[in-house]
């Protein structure tokens, strides 16, 4: 079993984060309006939308961890193994689940059969929920391996939430929208990734002016 001890810290920040949110309504409302835009703007019921709105709800939290006070705080992505924010050298692991009310919850992608485990303090932003946090001292043996993934049941999780509501600010986090219909037009991060290098310019004159005169955007078809 992981030592308590190994997380006094890791929780103190997530209090201090929590209390800083409770305090300052302004931050909080940012936090939701921003993650509603974000699934409005980009679907990330769509594969190539599923991992840059991940990554970009991490720079939202990390810049909302700033406004309340929090010193140092850097979005580092996988540079330190499975950690998305670092809080004055506390690191921390990220997870979103936008569906409501999931299952699971996919904490490591281990892409085959190798085995791991669950060991970094965690930020939850849960649609429908709210912000929570959990670390495996406070949810040993949460965590299990299906196939390439290793998912926290959710059950526990909400039962910690239940009983020790210290672990959970309630708040409106949106859902994600549901997959596009036939015909929707919609905004992929990588189309808009693509335009803007071949839209770009050198000299006053067209970089790619070949590739510019026969872009195409995303013709959406449903599976």
């Amino acid at each position: 079993m992981v030592q308590e001890q190994n997380y006094a810290a890791a929780r103190a920040v997530f209090q201090r984060f929590k209390a800083g949110l409770e305090n300052d309504g302004a931050v909080l409302d940012e936090i939701c309006g921003s993650l509603a835009l974000l699934h409005a703007t980009y679907n990330s019921s769509l594969n190539g939308n599923r991992f840059p709105v991940g990554e970009a709800i991490e720079y939202i939290i990390a810049a909302a961890m700033r406004c309340v006070g929090l010193q140092n705080v850097r979005t580092i992505g996988n540079r330190k193994g499975y950690v998305d924010i670092d809080v004055d050298g506390q690191p921390f692991s990220l997870k979103s689940s936008s569906t409501g009310n999931p299952d699971t919850i996919g904490l490591i992608n281990t892409r085959g059969p190798r085995r791991t485990r669950w060991n970094a303090p965690t930020i939850f932003i849960l649609a429908g929920r709210g912000i929570g946090y959990a670390d495996p001292g406070l949810l040993p043996d949460a965590a299990n391996d299906d196939v390439d993934q290793l998912q926290l049941q959710r059950a526990p999780l909400e039962s910690l939430f239940q009983n020790s509501p210290e672990w959970l600010l309630e708040c409106d986090i949106p859902v994600k929208r549901p997959r596009p219909i036939g015909g929707e037009r919609v905004r992929t991060v990588s189309e808009e990734v693509a335009r803007a290098i071949i839209n770009s310019r050198a000299g006053g004159q067209p970089s790619f002016p070949l590739l510019q005169n026969n872009f195409s955007p995303l013709e959406y078809r449903p599976e």
